[in-house]
């Protein structure tokens, strides 16, 4: 097996703009996208062996939301969602970049600017785990979020940041969090809690 290794080179300047890499998500082209620690977002055009990169300019409102990219994801409709260290949601469709941020007064807005992971569903609802503030479930007609949090409205989750979201062959929703799993079934509203208990071994 042979690997190939991509870093920055001073001296090229289609090389990888920063080597920190936190996140990768494939695009239907089969080109990938990129998510650093510092450096931005960064485009990887497979064909023509080149690398584009996206930075956050604070006086440019078009331009993405942080340059510390934690969480990446692609829809259905070929939209990438990008999550942020601290610079809330960001929606790219190609062209420009959607900002979602946490405002104070408002309840449907996002719940944390710092975003863990994000996930579409089958039925294309749009999940985001966050540092601090629970789940949020995005609502794309009416772009809203609903919040689910530590035992808020019967919906309990066992901590409220949220590392991992996985859907399985059932519908249900896993959400992995610091110290446990909650299963949450989307039809019936209904939740299970998996901690490790000190001792037990099965």
């Amino acid at each position: 097996m042979q690997f190939s290794l991509y870093r920055h080179q001073e001296s090229r300047p289609n090389s990888l703009q920063y080597d920190d890499v936190n996140r990768f998500v494939e695009d239907r082209n089969g080109n990938i996208w990129i998510g650093t620690n510092g450096g931005g977002l960064i485009y990887f055009d497979r064909k023509n062996n080149r690398f584009t990169q996206y930075l956050h300019k604070p006086a440019d409102d078009n331009s993405i939301c942080s340059n510390v990219i934690v969480s990446l994801c692609i829809d259905h409709e070929n939209n990438l969602w990008i999550g942020s260290y601290l610079g809330g949601l960001d929606k790219f469709d190609g062209n420009r970049f959607t900002h979602f941020t946490h405002r104070e007064n408002d309840p449907s807005s996002i719940s944390n600017n710092s975003i863990w992971e994000i996930f579409e569903d089958r039925e294309h609802n749009l999940w985001i785990g966050t540092l601090g503030s629970g789940l949020d479930r995005f609502d794309k007609r009416t772009n809203s979020f609903e919040h689910y949090k530590i035992n808020k409205n019967g919906q309990p989750l066992l901590a409220n940041f949220i590392s991992a979201i996985l859907q399985d062959k059932k519908g249900n929703i896993w959400i992995g969090a610091e110290n446990g799993l909650t299963v949450f079934n989307t039809r019936s509203s209904y939740n299970a809690t998996y901690t490790a208990i000190p001792g037990k071994k099965d």
